[in-house]
């Protein structure tokens, strides 16, 4: 999105009679579904390779397919959003890859340690799409190492899934609403 400012392709497309709004949602929606599409090739990959050697998969692996588009769909707001906020297209990209890749993974790990369990973390709660293969689904516990208490905690599946629809929903129409305020420089 940044890259309408940056490039001044705007300036190409804004006179059209185009709503910003349909710009926006055009832009996320192309985006949504190239990442589905990657997401599902890679589901179905591993659904192959399930029959292969497990002889079948497991029964809630449409559900974590389910959580992983959700995830999709909530990161690629959020990266939306932070396109929208910043004047730069590299600076957006970077923040983007940070913020998943290392800031909030980060976070979710202090957690462990401090014993707060952060429920309204984005990655914390997209955890559930692994975790929801596992039979029974894990129950957070408390380690003992000493000196050191260490916690494990597992996103609840219900307020994970409400979570990233949480995330997807605000991130997106703020994304929106910033992108329809912005003006091109220059």
């Amino acid at each position: 999105i940044v890259s309408e400012f940056q490039n001044r392709t705007g300036y190409l497309v804004f006179p059209n009679p185009i709503k910003r709004s349909v710009l926006f949602l055009g832009k996320f929606s192309a985006s949504v579904t190239a990442g589905f599409m990657v997401v599902t090739i890679f589901y179905a990959v591993l659904a192959v390779l399930s029959m292969i050697s497990a002889r079948g998969i497991d029964d809630d692996f449409l559900l974590s397919f389910g959580y992983a588009v959700e995830f999709l769909i909530a990161a690629m707001a959020v990266a939306y959003l932070i396109s929208s906020v910043l004047k730069g297209s590299t600076g957006a990209t970077v923040l983007t890859f940070f913020l998943f890749v290392m800031i909030l993974p980060i976070i979710d790990s202090v957690s462990a340690f401090s014993g707060a369990k952060i429920e309204a973390s984005l990655t914390f709660s997209a955890d559930a799409m692994i975790h929801i293969l596992a039979d029974p689904y894990p129950v957070d516990q408390v380690v003992d190492f000493g000196p050191m208490i260490l916690n494990s905690y597992y996103p609840d599946q219900v307020l994970a899934a409400v979570t990233m629809a949480a995330y997807a929903l605000a991130s997106l129409v703020l994304g929106m609403y910033l992108f329809n305020r912005k003006q091109l420089a220059g």
